[in-house]
């Protein structure tokens, strides 16, 4: 299967945008766990410190907590696509917080060893970029922060999330396997 990198704007419904947004960032009742780093654990030859709070809504096709409509998104999505979603490994809701004098140093990364697909949906307008990388970490493409906006992609592709200078930049990442 050929590697592939989209971009897709305002094909979610705007209503589930802004709850989606005041879910995560405003009434944000979510049980969230502090990491000093959100993409490597600390023994992890790859641990840089960059803070920020997840919550895992979805591990290993099991679901773990409400609220179901974040499901919304990826299946919206899917169906807009024409995809038949086999199963989602994984669903989680990551904020990193604002970093003065922001610079790449997040190590390129793939979510899972086994092939899958990605769906990252920005929940907020931010800086940030999230930045793919070529099997020689040779960058390819940025995508920036927009809300509703939604990178899907190639699970397989190397990419890295960059900081955001002045505000806290939410994406919620889907790590899903299509019927095929």
């Amino acid at each position: 299967m050929e590697k592939f990198i989209e971009v897709h704007d305002d094909i979610l419904n705007p209503r589930l945008v802004d709850i989606v947004e005041n879910v995560v960032l405003v009434n944000a009742n979510l049980p969230f766990n502090y990491n000093e780093n959100l993409t490597f654990p600390r023994n992890h030859p790859s641990f840089s410190f960059k803070p920020g709070i997840n919550h895992t809504f979805i591990l290993y096709q099991q679901q773990k907590y409400p609220p179901f409509f974040f499901n919304n998104i990826l299946y919206n999505f899917c169906v807009y696509k024409g995809i038949v979603i086999d199963k989602i490994i994984a669903g989680r809701v990551f904020i990193d917080f604002p970093t003065p004098s922001p610079k790449l140093d997040w190590p390129p990364h793939q979510d899972l060893d086994s092939p899958h697909w990605v769906c990252l949906y920005y929940v907020n307008d931010s800086e940030g970029d999230t930045v793919f990388f070529d099997d020689s970490k040779k960058e390819i493409k940025r995508v920036s922060p927009k809300k509703g906006r939604i990178a899907f992609f190639d699970g397989t592709i190397y990419h890295a999330g960059t900081p955001s200078e002045t505000n806290s930049r939410a994406v919620i990442n889907f790590d899903f396997v299509p019927y095929l």
